[in-house]
């Protein structure tokens, strides 16, 4: 098969496969994010410090670190048809659930088992990706469907607003319960079409012919043969091997960017006067939208260069140093504090799909499911870590300018560390090439 030939394949599959994925991950990053929106009245009706939202909004990390990599080895044996359903279906529950919570217990219960629930969708899905494109279109590929992350907020911040601005007072419930009740129920009814709609593996496929099945075949087999460090490690032994762990590192720090950011905005922009909700969802999407579209053009050209550790180590480089901008900016200067923080979304989420094409490039086997579900898994203990951080420094110093600085420090740590990890992965991919 020509390069032509190939890159046709890989738009036809892109087509077929992406879409439907992109819309189950834009339901479950609204029902993950919708509680910021929320917090700008749940709080107040239930009394909620900014120490016990913050507590809330991140349990949700530590159920989603316990199930992950079980979720995702689970799959690797059952099939992703099969379980992404459950998945989706029991987190559509919990996220319903939301919408009945009546104070700090059950806030904290249910958004722990909202994490539990959801574990091992995202990592799934990247998993699943690998078993479907060739390692050098990766970036792109991930790019298309981590689309959804910064888009979400274009979306759904207007959106939540929306909703809690027109819903406030239906049938006695306040806008915020019907926030999570509305954005809940989407993904029980995509539970139940994925059965239909996700295909396991390319070989199910029946809309490839059998000469690209034996194409794409050859390829990964190819690919998988080719990485000798990884390809016969255990899942223990994956979990333990220092670049797997430098890796987690990298995404650690930008979960706590991302999450530290996105769970806040919605008060910090309250901060600056805007009071109407659907004002503060509509001023949210405008970093975001930007940011969309600069990561499509970001992970294209990382596939064109095959350059993954530079645009991973500089978009977390940039999203650091607007951080800190923002932090310094502060309510007084509103324009300018909005307009670090759109390069804040830039740098973190250009740095995201460059980020997965490392680790799944350099993992094959029981190493990829496993390895893939860790880094996620204590990588999104940063979403924990985040939203709390900013919530205690504000009830303790008394404004978000710590609380935006602690997260600069972590995505500069992350930078730092993917330009070290990415360093070491690319001199060993050179060793092992053939002369």
């Amino acid at each position: 098969m020509t390069q032509v030939e190939e890159q046709a394949l890989v738009r036809k599959m892109a087509w077929r496969v992406l879409p439907f994925l992109l819309l189950t991950y834009l339901i479950c990053i609204i029902d993950r994010l919708n509680v910021g929106l929320a917090a700008l009245t749940m709080n107040a009706e239930l009394g909620f410090t900014a120490t016990i939202f913050g507590w809330g909004a991140g349990l949700f990390f530590i159920g989603y670190f316990i199930g992950e990599v079980p979720s995702n080895l689970i799959l690797s044996r059952i099939g992703a048809r099969i379980w992404f359903a459950r998945i989706m279906i029991t987190w559509g529950i919990m996220a319903v659930a939301m919408g009945f919570i009546t104070g700090e217990a059950s806030f904290f219960i249910t958004r722990f088992l909202l994490g539990v629930a959801e574990a091992g969708f995202f990592p799934g899905v990247i998993y699943y990706l690998t078993l479907w494109f060739p390692a050098q279109y990766r970036g792109r590929i991930f790019g298309l469907f981590l689309i959804i992350s910064p888009l979400n907020n274009t979306i759904a911040a207007p959106l939540g607003g929306l909703i809690l601005k027109l819903f406030d007072g239906t049938m006695g419930y306040s806008g915020w319960r019907w926030l999570f009740i509305i954005e809940g129920l989407p993904s029980i009814l995509l539970g139940f079409i994925t059965l239909k709609a996700i295909i396991d593996r390319p070989t199910d496929a029946k809309w490839l012919t059998d000469a690209e099945k034996a194409h794409l075949k050859q390829t990964l087999d190819r690919e998988a043969a080719a990485r000798v460090e990884t390809k016969h490690l255990s899942l223990w032994q994956t979990i333990a091997h220092p670049k797997i762990l430098m890796f987690a590192v990298v995404y650690t720090s930008l979960a706590i960017g991302i999450y530290g950011l996105s769970l806040w905005m919605p008060q910090l922009i309250k901060g600056m006067g805007v009071k109407d909700s659907l004002d503060i969802g509509l001023i949210m999407a405008v970093p975001y939208l930007i940011a969309t579209i600069c990561m499509v053009l970001w992970s294209r050209h990382s596939d064109k260069t095959g350059e993954r550790t530079l645009h991973c180590a500089g978009g977390l480089g940039l999203a650091a140093v607007a951080m800190l901008c923002s932090a310094y900016a502060g309510i007084e200067h509103p324009v300018l504090a909005m307009t670090a923080m759109t390069f804040v979304a830039i740098g973190m989420y250009c740095s995201q799909p460059t980020f997965w094409a490392m680790p799944t490039g350099y993992l094959t086997g029981v190493a990829a499911a496993g390895g893939i579900a860790f880094i996620n898994s204590v990588g999104n203990l940063g979403g924990f870590i985040g939203p709390f951080a900013v919530g205690w420094l504000k009830d303790n110093a008394g404004g978000f300018q710590a609380g935006l600085t602690f997260l600069a420090a972590c995505l500069l740590i992350g930078s730092i560390v993917a330009l070290i990890v990415g360093r070491k992965v690319e001199r060993l991919r050179t060793a092992d090439q053939p002369a």
